[in-house]
Parts: structure tokens; C-alpha cells; sequence
């Protein structure tokens, strides 16, 4: 019984002692940073507090592409030196920069690439010196993905803006047809008004034309019978 809660205790001040070692690491931008092909891209690393205040900082930044393989990229040493591996010394730099609330370490990426699309880690280890030699007090991790496009933000503002175009174009053509089917339909309807019209008229002129002769016709027989009526007095005399 006594060995058990001896190792329960050694096995909970362990954990206490892991977690209060932990640094507080954040690399930014976060979660993840978007850039173009061909564009540089920046990495911070920041450590906002040390454990110790007579202990140094290691830096490492790692690649990876997926779990379980990753691949460094580059250290800063205890004394502050930068080292590149050889794979990245044609692209990548290494700097920091030690401010009174923290450290920042920056990784700068040149001629960003496809085949750098990925998770950038940092690895950050707080050493103190015990009894003439280096070990280590605490760490600390963080990492951020990075995401690379193919088009250039040019390119994507001038795709973005010829699709807009295309479609005021687009609603251009269709509000200039709709306007010009609207016009024909106008003209359409007045020109049916038009030809009623004078359907209208001329048979109004035939039926004014039709009662005037037979008003004349009626006119010129009543005068005919008043001429016979007058002769015929004549005739007996």
C-alpha cells in the first residue's frame, strides 16, 4: 500500500513538473498562411517568457509534409548563431530578434514554391548550465501551415476582375435584348393601334359615303315625283 502511493506521488510530481517546464511557444501567422508562387514568405517564432533568467534558447525549424516525416530546416544556436541545412541555404533565412517581453525568431522563405506547401514547426529548448555543462530546463512547440497558389495575386485580381466583366457583360447583354424585345413590342402594339385606326375611319367614310347617297337617291325621287305631280294638271287643262 505505502509503495503504491509513493509511486502515485513520484509518478503526479513528474507530470506537475512536466507541464510547468513546457515554454510557451506560438508561431505566427496562425493557423495558416497563404501566399503566391514566387513571393517570400516569413515565419515567427515567439517565446513570450523563459524559465530561468540566467539560461539561452535553441531554435530548430522543421518541415513536414505529413506525419512522421519531417525534414530541419535550420537552427539557432544557445549563442545565437543561425545555421541553414544545405538543401535550404539557397532560400531560407534564419534571424532573431530579443525583445524586453520575449524572443522571436523568423524563418524567411524565398521564391516560394509548390513543393513547400506544408507544416512549419518550431522547436524551441530552454538550456542552463549545472556544474559545466548545458542541459535542459524546459520546451516548447508550435507550429503553422503554409499554403502556396499557383496564381500570382495579380493574376487572381485580373481573373477576378475579367470574370466580373464577364458577367456586367453578361447583364449588359441581357438588359439591352430585354429592352430591345420591350421597343419591338411597343412598336408592334402601335402599329396595330395604327392599322385599326384606319380600318376604323374608312369604314366610318363608306357609311357617311353610303347615307349621303342614299340621302341624294331619296332627294332626287321626291323630286321627280314633285315634278309628275306638278305636269299633271297640265295634261287635263
Amino acid at each position: 500500500m505505502t509503495l503504491c502511493i509513493l509511486t502515485f506521488i513520484l509518478f503526479s510530481q513528474t507530470l506537475i513538473v512536466g507541464f510547468s517546464n513546457a515554454l510557451n511557444v506560438t508561431v505566427t501567422p496562425y493557423p495558416w498562411a497563404w501566399h503566391p508562387v514566387g513571393e517570400n514568405a516569413s515565419l515567427w517564432c515567439s517565446v513570450s517568457q523563459k524559465r530561468r533568467p540566467d539560461s539561452l534558447l535553441t531554435v530548430r525549424w522543421v518541415f513536414s509534409t505529413e506525419p512522421g516525416h519531417e525534414q530541419v530546416i535550420g537552427r539557432i544556436t544557445k549563442s545565437g548563431a543561425a545555421h541553414i541545412a544545405a538543401n535550404w541555404s539557397h532560400r531560407g533565412d534564419l534571424s532573431s530578434d530579443n525583445l524586453d517581453r520575449g524572443h522571436r525568431y523568423r524563418l524567411t522563405l524565398h521564391d516560394l514554391r509548390l513543393t513547400d506547401q506544408g507544416h512549419y514547426i518550431c522547436r524551441v529548448q530552454e538550456v542552463a548550465r549545472h556544474k559545466s555543462r548545458w542541459t535542459a530546463v524546459s520546451n516548447g512547440t508550435a507550429a503553422t501551415q503554409l499554403r502556396v497558389s499557383t496564381f500570382m495575386i495579380s493574376e487572381e485580381k485580373k481573373l477576378f476582375s475579367w470574370k466580373l466583366f464577364q458577367d456586367l457583360y453578361l447583364y449588359a447583354v441581357l438588359l439591352c435584348c430585354v429592352g430591345i424585345l420591350s421597343l419591338l413590342i411597343f412598336l408592334l402594339i402601335l402599329l396595330c393601334q395604327t392599322i385599326f385606326q384606319k380600318r376604323r375611319s374608312r369604314a366610318l367614310v363608306m357609311r357617311v359615303q353610303v347615307r349621303l347617297t342614299c340621302y341624294q337617291i331619296s332627294l332626287a325621287k321626291r323630286k321627280e315625283k314633285e315634278t309628275s305631280r306638278q305636269r299633271l294638271p297640265q295634261l287635263f287643262l
